[in-house]
């Protein structure tokens, strides 16, 4: 398996005026689980920012149960996102302000129960 990775696809104008990072970006390689949790890698923080939606889009979708996955800062949940059994995508509107140093990454909680989904991209972006 290939390990996952995260970037953070700034830019100039970014969402957030000139020099704001758009997005932090996560992805996650073949079949979901909760116990690769440990896996995905954790972001801090550098420049400050104020995320506004959090959104999972998966390859395959997940069968006989939902997926859902939280998004974490500093230890604390601040966004959940609920993929339906089904789909591939889904999003959440939630404002959340990032201070230099905070660490933020996502948590699989619930996979599908027949099939779990595969290959995600969890993003955490600005307006």
């Amino acid at each position: 398996m290939v390990a996952p990775s995260v970037i953070d696809n700034g830019g100039a104008g970014g969402g957030g005026g000139a020099g704001t990072p758009a997005a932090i970006n996560w992805s996650f390689p073949g079949t979901l689980s909760t116990d690769q949790n440990g896996n995905i890698p954790r972001w801090i923080e550098r420049v400050g920012r104020t995320l506004a939606f959090f959104d999972v889009n998966l390859i395959s979708a997940p069968t006989g149960d939902d997926l859902v996955v939280e998004f974490i800062v500093n230890g604390a949940m601040v966004a959940s996102v609920t993929v339906p059994a089904g789909d591939t995508y889904a999003e959440v509107a939630a404002a959340v302000t990032l201070a230099i140093n905070d660490v933020i990454y996502p948590q699989i909680t619930q996979v599908g129960s027949l099939t779990p989904g595969t290959t995600a991209l969890f993003r955490a972006r600005v307006v």
